[in-house]
């Protein structure tokens, strides 16, 4: 890891808020937190996201196959993508929160304070 960062938002240029939701409901963070004290990966962040596929088993994590559906069943949550439709107990979403409820098709199933603080977030 490096040392921390010391370059502020403004002068980086960097602008939005930041989204969460624990057991409160959503949360939304004013401003972006990039300007507090904090460590960077050296190697890149997707080096972490490939070394975590790489302790899963084969087939959990799919790399570089757009989702166009998160939606319930009886059976847990079905996504479907370009190619296929997988049902899974848990789903992560790792895209910007705007860019997934354009991009993604929830249906009704996507809490309405979700949506709509994830489409006043910039893409």
């Amino acid at each position: 890891m490096t040392a921390p960062s010391t370059t502020s938002p403004a002068s980086a240029g960097v602008d939005g808020d930041a989204l969460f939701q624990n057991d409160h409901g959503v949360q939304r963070m004013d401003g972006n937190q990039i300007d507090a004290p904090s460590g960077r990966i050296s190697w890149g962040m997707q080096t972490v996201a490939l070394r975590l596929v790489d302790s899963l088993a084969d087939g959990v994590v799919r790399l570089a196959e757009p989702v166009l559906s998160v939606g319930r069943s009886a059976a847990g949550l079905d996504v479907r993508s370009t190619s296929a439709v997988w049902t899974a107990t848990d789903v992560i979403v790792a895209v910007p929160p705007a860019t997934a409820v354009h991009a993604i098709d929830f249906g009704d199933h996507l809490d309405p304070a979700v949506r709509r603080i994830a489409e006043r977030t910039p893409r």
